[in-house]
């Protein structure tokens, strides 16, 4: 779900680790600022809804701002 730069993602994965490491790698990422772990629930069915919220930027304007 996209609203003006603010991005939720809602899914399923089928660990913890797993919604970690999309944590990591929306950290690593030039593209979004400030992921936020909502939520995570383990579901019946062996897998684990999760919830992440971040801010989309451009990496050109950040790229300015760090120079």
């Amino acid at each position: 779900d996209i609203k003006g730069t603010q991005v939720t993602v809602k899914g399923r994965a089928k660990s913890n680790n797993r919604v970690a490491a999309l944590m990591r790698n929306f950290d690593d990422s030039d593209w979004f600022d400030g992921p936020n772990l909502i939520s995570v629930k383990a579901e019946k069915d062996a897998y684990n809804t999760f919830e992440v919220t971040m801010v989309q930027v451009n990496p050109k304007n950040t790229q300015q701002e760090d120079e």
